[in-house]
């Protein structure tokens, strides 16, 4: 039977501090000793085997964000033993401290072990979306983030990938890096755990260089470079294609019919049109919009999918678009396995 589970997560800044705070709020403590492992992980469900003291429990959860889907079930001993051979990742080790207050909510502080020695949650549940939409929390609670709508911090993820420390990156240092090596070769490598939108507008920062490098080539006479345009076209198309999914649909349409667009100006007479349309406005206007676009580090253009991890990406677009795009990315990731 499933049950649905409403809660909050908030990353701790001074654990301690924290624990002693709502060892005076509360009517009632218990503290657990945790190891789950995870044995099957996707981008919205997972399953995992807890073993707390000498209880163990299945349990199985749908969805994402602040409401999901949950059913569990006591096991044997024998069970968590059998899905400790099928772990994925890292098994999650930690002490749990669960909080009840005197207005029956309930606060539970994770304090994690190796691997993730130093990192500490906790976690509000509520019995329904108005009380988890309108919760303050107490500002005597330090935190360093709010991690509810994050699912790099979902312990399955934490599992799978780590700390988000630990394969996070600033686009802006990768663009500086693409241009500081120009057009010489460089080969990407991206952990399995990296943000979606981050991937792709890394791949699309790149097409666009070479993009505007060999316009500027043809426009310069050398008409070998058509050849070159047409490829870095079609695969802007592409990754704009696959980017339906991760930024507002209508940005991302927009950029691509132009880029149809474009690629019609280079097949009409050998690209003379071409070479009209890059000294134009126009022309210098949707290179504008590009460079705002990939340079907007913040989440105005992000649909949901947006922080999804670039695994799941990938494999979801698999089963339905196994393009070269994809397969560089299949590629990318498996440097890194």
């Amino acid at each position: 039977m499933h049950t649905c589970e409403i809660e909050r997560k908030f990353v701790l800044k001074s654990p301690q501090k924290a624990l002693s705070y709502l060892k005076k709020l509360a009517v009632h403590l218990e503290k657990q000793a945790i190891v789950q492992v995870y044995t099957k992980i996707s981008r919205d469900m997972e399953e995992r085997v807890r073993m707390s003291g000498d209880i163990y429990i299945w349990g199985r959860k749908f969805g994402e964000g602040l409401v999901r889907k949950e059913e569990e079930k006591i096991v044997k001993k024998s069970f968590f033993k059998k899905a400790m051979k099928k772990i994925l990742g890292n098994p999650i080790v930690k002490t749990r401290y669960i909080f009840t207050l005197e207005q029956s909510e309930k606060y539970i502080v994770d304090i994690y072990k190796k691997p993730f020695r130093g990192f500490a949650t906790l976690e509000v549940e509520f019995t329904s979306l108005r009380l988890a939409s309108t919760f303050c929390l107490d500002n005597k609670i330090e935190v360093l983030y709010d991690a509810t709508e994050d699912e790099r911090y979902k312990n399955k993820n934490l599992a799978l990938f780590g700390l988000p420390s630990s394969y996070d990156f600033e686009l802006e240092d990768v663009f500086k890096k693409c241009d500081t090596i120009g057009s010489k070769k460089l080969d990407f490598a991206f952990l399995g755990g990296m943000n979606t939108h981050k991937v792709l507008r890394i791949l699309l920062y790149r097409e666009v260089q070479f993009f505007e490098k060999y316009a500027i080539k043809f426009a310069q006479g050398k008409k070998k470079a058509l050849v070159k345009i047409l490829e870095r076209v079609q695969n802007i198309k592409e990754i704009l294609s696959l980017s339906k999914k991760v930024f507002d649909q209508r940005i991302v349409e927009c950029c691509f019919w132009r880029f149809l667009e474009i690629e019609s100006y280079l097949i009409e007479k050998k690209g003379k049109r071409f070479i009209a349309f890059v000294g134009t406005k126009d022309y210098e206007e949707l290179l504008l919009d590009l460079k705002f676009f990939l340079s907007e580090y913040g989440n105005f253009y992000l649909s949901k999918e947006g922080n999804m991890p670039i695994l799941f990406f990938v494999k979801e677009m698999s089963k339905s678009k196994d393009s070269c795009v994809v397969k560089k990315l299949k590629s990318a990731i498996a440097k890194t396995a």
